[in-house]
């Protein structure tokens, strides 16, 4: 069902004065090991998009594209205190692709969830943020914010850096993502302009 929720899940976005420090922005790469193969990630240009299954179905927002996940359009979509990883899925039996939200990350709140779809599957998923710890993966030591989103996933994200590591157990088998190291840092005025 979750396909790409631990893919997706490698950027995000924070509002305010967090922003600049604590996540990574457009322009930016970085390269994960996952199953023992490299993965680059990194974020586009931005477009408008319209939501499918929010509280205000047919919302427009603003996202940034995410390459590198391997399966379908992803998009990044900014939100106060956190981000909204959103996919084109197709909904129902025989339904036209729709962009779905499949990920929710917040920073500031302690709990909070979201619904997502998958064919005729739809799901809600609760999220907490756990707290803070310290973790080593093979690009180094970082103190991380550790959060748990739905049933088996968990997120370690450093500030200034992104996400360092995601475990995914939702599947059977747990598929670890650990960051390996981080590529471009360009940001454009579009984006900065959008964070506040």
């Amino acid at each position: 069902m979750r396909t790409s929720l631990i893919a997706v899940a490698l950027l995000g976005v924070v509002s305010g004065a967090w922003a600049d420090e604590f996540f990574p922005i457009e322009g930016r790469s970085w390269v994960y090991r996952v199953d023992g193969s490299e993965r680059v990630v990194t974020v586009g240009g931005a477009a408008e998009l319209t939501l499918a299954l929010e509280t205000a179905p047919g919302e427009v927002v603003r996202g940034w594209k995410v390459e590198g996940l391997g399966q379908g359009e992803t998009w990044l979509v900014p939100r106060d205190g956190g981000v909204r990883i959103v996919s084109k899925r197709a909904i129902g039996v025989v339904g036209a692709p729709s962009n779905v939200i499949v990920a929710e990350l917040r920073w500031e709140d302690e709990a909070w969830s979201f619904d997502t779809a998958d064919g005729c599957m739809l799901e809600h998923v609760d999220c907490r943020r756990v707290g803070i710890e310290t973790l080593g993966v093979p690009a180094g030591s970082f103190e991380c914010l550790r959060i748990e989103v739905g049933e088996g996933q968990t997120f370690w994200v450093a500030r200034g850096v992104g996400i360092v590591r995601m475990e995914d157990g939702t599947r059977g088998a747990e598929i670890v993502w650990e960051l390996e190291r981080e590529g471009a840092q360009e940001q454009s005025h579009e984006w900065r302009q959008h964070l506040h």
